[in-house]
């Protein structure tokens, strides 16, 4: 068995498996076919070689999105009361809980969320060891 491919401008654009050579004259005029048994289809030829096709760029990663209970949930108590007293001392920490609880998660991934988590060290209500296991991804 051998296997050859239709080459057209550069791009492989078929593929056939014959019990031997070619026939002279089988395929049209100006029909190019190669015997290669690796190339696939899409495949470039550049009069030599034949090469994969690029590969697409990876998807710029979406938000991280913990949802609002998990992410409450990551909490001790004494830290979570550290945080309801805080919330009389910087309308800040409020707005943190409001916009969280409000959205239903928590975008660890947005700026909103390190700004929270640097607050949050900075008033005392975490250490910064605990601010980065809440704030894990």
């Amino acid at each position: 068995m051998t296997v050859y491919v239709q080459v057209r401008e550069g791009v492989v654009v078929n593929r056939i498996v014959a019990d031997g050579p070619l026939p002279a004259g089988w395929f049209g005029s100006g029909d190019t076919w190669v015997e290669e048994d690796v190339a696939q289809i899409g495949w470039s030829q550049d009069g030599e070689a034949f090469a994969p096709p690029p590969r697409d760029p990876d998807p710029e990663p979406g938000p991280l999105l913990v949802p609002y209970g998990i992410f409450r949930a990551r909490w001790q108590p004494s830290e979570l009361q550290a945080m309801f007293a805080a919330k009389n001392a910087d309308w800040r920490v409020e707005d943190y809980v409001t916009l969280a609880s409000a959205q239903g998660h928590v975008n660890l991934s947005g700026p909103t969320a390190a700004q929270a988590k640097a607050l949050f060290v900075a008033m005392g209500v975490l250490s910064a060891e605990r601010a980065d296991a809440i704030f894990a991804a």
